[in-house]
């Protein structure tokens, strides 16, 4: 349980739902001297009693009177040095544990069947939804820059016309998603590769049991999907980015291991 109850909100406002964040930044512009009743504090989020209770359970509260006890302690509690230091210290051993189970997530995947993959398909087409086209921006120049034969693709309309269009089942495509608004717009493109056969490759941040099975391998990057402590420890970017080293890296290793052999 977290001994501060209103930096605990505030370090996770990111992850919360419109109804949730009302709630939240109620709770975080409360003063000591507020009604702390929870019809009080739905009526002033315009949510409801039931919204509030749901919300405290998501942190982590088995009911409404333990957490008023602990926000009333977070109130009364001055901001003081100790407690700075003890909130840098809450971040720290976040940010640690985040990128320690992420690192061993990533590690037990099975990433040479992808690698694979890419140095043996005719060509690479890589692509993002929404705010992972950054990353698929990168993975498209790291493997430019190992001379590899890749295209890159802005809109779901253009790739979906390449699919029909110049896409065959040499041609892989890698795919990366973080935001589920997505999902259905991914498992079209999926159905329609697998009418073409052609190979697609889908890393995600998220659970991947809602994303179309067919002629495609998911990854799940994410090693604690239901922990929004965890999941907003660190930029949404850096499971990419961890992902996307080691893969490059793999990658490197197969080019480099077929340059010798055709030399030799």
């Amino acid at each position: 349980m977290k001994k501060d109850v209103l930096f605990h909100i505030q370090y996770n406002l990111n992850s919360y739902n419109k109804t949730e964040e009302s709630i939240a930044y109620v709770l975080l512009n409360l003063q000591q001297s507020d009604d702390l009743d929870i019809k009080t504090i739905a009526k002033r989020s315009f949510t409801s009693p039931s919204s509030v209770t749901r919300f405290i359970q998501k942190l982590g509260f088995n009911n409404y009177k333990e957490f008023r006890y602990l926000l009333k302690q977070s109130l009364e509690r001055p901001v003081d040095d100790d407690q700075s230091i003890a909130q840098s210290q809450y971040l720290w051993d976040n940010h640690n544990a985040f990128y320690e189970n992420t690192y061993r997530h990533i590690a037990a995947l099975d990433i040479n069947t992808l690698s694979n993959r890419i140095v043996q398909s005719k060509d690479v087409l890589c692509f993002g939804f929404g705010k992972a086209r950054i990353i698929s921006d990168i993975f498209e120049n790291q493997l430019d820059e190992m001379n590899l034969l890749t295209r890159k693709c802005t809109y779901c309309e253009s790739l979906t016309q390449l699919i029909n269009t110049s896409l065959d089942y040499n041609s892989l495509i890698v795919v990366f998603i973080s935001d589920p608004l997505y999902i259905d717009l991914l498992n079209d493109i999926i159905k329609a590769c697998k009418k073409k056969y052609i190979q697609i490759a889908v890393i995600s941040l998220k659970d991947t049991s809602d994303i179309e099975k067919g002629h495609s391998i998911t990854y799940s990057l994410h090693p604690n999907i239901n922990n929004a402590d965890m999941f907003h420890a660190a930029t949404m970017y850096t499971p990419f980015l961890i992902f996307n080293d080691l893969l490059v890296s793999l990658v490197g290793q197969r080019l480099s291991t077929q340059t010798l052999a055709f030399n030799l």
